[in-house]
Parts: structure tokens; C-alpha cells; sequence
């Protein structure tokens, strides 16, 4: 295994990049966050196909440009990335 499952990024790089998928990605996390991983699952081993990994990877996003608490959202607001 190589060092632990998971990938941070940036989201303010998202953002600079590709302002689309950022309000996307802070949108709709349950529907992006999965395809990240995926993606990010399918390069790794594209270019290591001999590594066993004990996990998949997970991408972790973080530096959002606009954070709310938990408690200051309504009910349908619970699936944001906050």
C-alpha cells in the first residue's frame, strides 16, 4: 500500500479551473464526489496496475469560498457541501 487512500484538493482550484464543475461539486456533492473518486481510482491504476490497494482512494475537497454551518441550514440544504 502507498501512504493512505485519499486525495485533498483544493476546490478553489476546481473553481480557477472549471467554475462550472466547482458549483457542481458544492451543488450536488453525493453526485460528484463518487465520480471524482471513480475517476481518480481509474488513473491511479492505469498508471500502477500492478499496486494493490487495501481501499480505494477518496477525494477529500476542501478551501471552499463560502462555508455555512450545519445548524443554519433548511432540511433540503443537508446535501451541500458545506
Amino acid at each position: 500500500m502507498i501512504g493512505e487512500p485519499f486525495l485533498n484538493f483544493s476546490a478553489t482550484h476546481l473553481k480557477q479551473f472549471d467554475a462550472n464543475l466547482y458549483r457542481q461539486l458544492i451543488c450536488y456533492p453525493q453526485e460528484v464526489i463518487p465520480t471524482f473518486d471513480m475517476a481518480v481510482n481509474e488513473m491511479f491504476f492505469e498508471k500502477y496496475p500492478d499496486t494493490m490497494l487495501e481501499h480505494q482512494i477518496q477525494v477529500r475537497p476542501y478551501d471552499v469560498e463560502k462555508t455555512t454551518k450545519m445548524t443554519s441550514l433548511n432540511p433540503e440544504g443537508h446535501a451541500w457541501l458545506i
